[in-house]
């Protein structure tokens, strides 16, 4: 709210709104390109629109698969444990057993079993016996989430 006085009697105002906006999630961009006879493809990607100076890049660079799979594991890992202070959503639980999937397919799924454990707690904790998995534990309104059902199922 503007106002203009004079004398301590207001002359004009006016209200003026602003709609403002959360910070935005992280982004992800995730590619690939092959390398033959030491000759390399071109690779480019352009970046999201964002607020000046309130980003970081990193760039994860590896050969084959598994340097993205163990950048997504950590990364899943690293906001499960950021929510644990809280309630921690189901679909970030099923993002951390995924990352374990993942692993074990490179013989790496030992090194994180205690991950699948957290994670298996917080899905029990998190389920209703009426509608199935619930993003939270506590849930005033509890019903049946297909997406979140069908990840649960789709991840274990």
């Amino acid at each position: 709210v503007y106002k203009v006085s004079r004398g301590g009697k207001v002359e004009d105002a006016a209200i003026y709104t602003q709609g403002v906006a959360g910070k935005q999630e992280s982004v992800f961009i995730a590619t690939s390109f092959s390398i033959s006879d030491g000759k390399s493809d071109k690779e480019g990607f352009g970046l999201p629109s964002s607020v000046a100076y309130s980003g970081t890049l990193s760039l994860n660079a590896g050969v084959g698969r598994l340097p993205a799979i163990s950048f997504f594991s950590n990364y899943a890992r690293q906001q499960f444990l950021q929510a644990l202070f809280n309630d921690p959503p189901s679909d970030i639980a099923l993002a951390d057993i995924a990352s374990y999937v993942a692993l074990s397919s490179y013989g790496l799924g030992s090194m994180i079993t205690s991950w699948v454990d957290d994670s298996i707690s917080l899905l029990n904790r998190n389920t209703d016996p009426s509608y199935g998995l619930q993003m939270y534990q506590i849930s005033y309104y509890p019903y049946t989430n297909i997406r979140l059902q069908a990840m649960g199922v789709y991840v274990l």
